[in-house]
């Protein structure tokens, strides 16, 4: 009997120890084919699909075209006003800017490499420039100096007035037709004064010219951006906003209005868009610049209020200041009620 029960417990634990031994033969492993088999010979788990990669931003052509300079204003003034316009589009890194005689050959090309007739890597800055484009050109109708001079008990008083006018146009680079024509205007001023053993050093008069030409310019591409780019939100913080506009396009306490666009609106009898309606949010400030985006503010509202993709635009000096004056007001109202 105790030679029987042996022998059973010997054929039983042989028994488990095969069948566990073939259990791990066949254990999926890290080699394994996709069915959870064991992995034959040679074989090789197939790579994984590469993550697609993000298409290169198109940009936008510009050409410069001429302006003339109807105000007879110093050669030196008129180029730097130029410059100052070139340097502006460039620094949005948002537009290709090309020479006005190779507007027609780069669209052309462009628009070959996007319908695949040529090789795009031969394509003028392949992936980056759009089959379409603008062009600007206007004129200066103002670029001078305006100064007054007043004298009081032996203290003398001068105001240099610099102020840059031209007539704005943008064109379709392809079609022709007119897009915008705009009138900007661009004021500065230097004040300075001396007495009896006092004198001023310093040019002013040309500092102020220089600011008005820096801020004509800066009005110039502000134009051509709202025409192309609207500046929007990018992105909201719990306690600041991130927005579309770099260092060159906007500066610390700049104020903006917020607006939410609606529905696109067409003419009935072309049929041509005449943008979208709009409704409005509120207002922002900027509170720090940098070379891609800046950093806002609300005023008097929470940042929840706002969203990403609302649109935004400078507030109107003229309508900044009102309000500036009519806030001391009521902050001098709001003091003087407590006595």
């Amino acid at each position: 009997m105790k030679t029987t029960t042996t022998i059973a417990a010997t054929l039983i634990a042989a028994t488990m120890a095969a069948l566990t031994a073939a259990a791990q033969d066949y254990a999926p492993d890290a080699y394994a084919t996709p069915q959870g088999y064991p992995a034959q010979p040679g074989y090789a788990a197939p790579a994984a699909a590469p993550a697609p990669q993000p298409q290169a931003a198109y940009k936008i052509a510009v050409a410069i075209d001429k302006f003339t300079n109807e105000a007879n204003a110093r050669d030196d003034l008129f180029q730097s006003l130029r410059s100052r316009i070139t340097d502006n589009i460039v620094n949005t890194r948002k537009f290709e800017v090309v020479e006005r005689q190779r507007m027609a050959s780069v669209l052309s090309e462009r628009k070959l490499a996007d319908a695949g007739m040529t090789d795009a890597s031969t394509a003028p800055e392949a992936g980056k420039l759009k089959a379409a484009g603008f062009v600007i050109y206007g004129s200066v109708l103002s670029l001078g100096l305006d100064q007054s001079h007043s004298s009081v008990q032996g203290f003398s008083a001068s105001k240099d007035t610099a102020k840059v006018e031209l007539q704005l146009r943008i064109a379709n680079a392809e079609t022709g037709k007119l897009l915008a024509s705009k009138t900007i205007i661009s004021e500065q001023s230097q004040n300075r004064m001396a007495g009896d053993g006092m004198r001023t050093t310093g040019n002013f008069a040309e500092q102020a010219l220089q600011d008005a030409i820096r801020d004509a310019a800066k009005k110039v591409t502000d134009a051509l951006m709202d025409l192309s780019y609207p500046a929007k939100i990018l992105k909201v913080n719990p306690a600041d906003l991130l927005v579309n506009l770099t260092q060159e396009q906007t500066e610390y306490g700049a104020v903006y209005e917020v607006f939410t666009p609606g529905e696109e609106i067409f003419d009935p009898d072309t049929g041509e868009s005449l943008g979208s309606s709009e409704s409005y949010v509120g207002k922002i400030a900027i509170t720090r610049t940098a070379p891609r985006f800046s950093t806002a503010v609300p005023v008097g509202l929470p940042p929840s209020v706002f969203q990403p993709g609302m649109i935004i635009r400078r507030q109107d000096e003229a309508a900044a200041q009102r309000e500036r004056q009519q806030e001391k007001q009521r902050a001098v109202q709001s003091f003087e009620s407590r006595f």
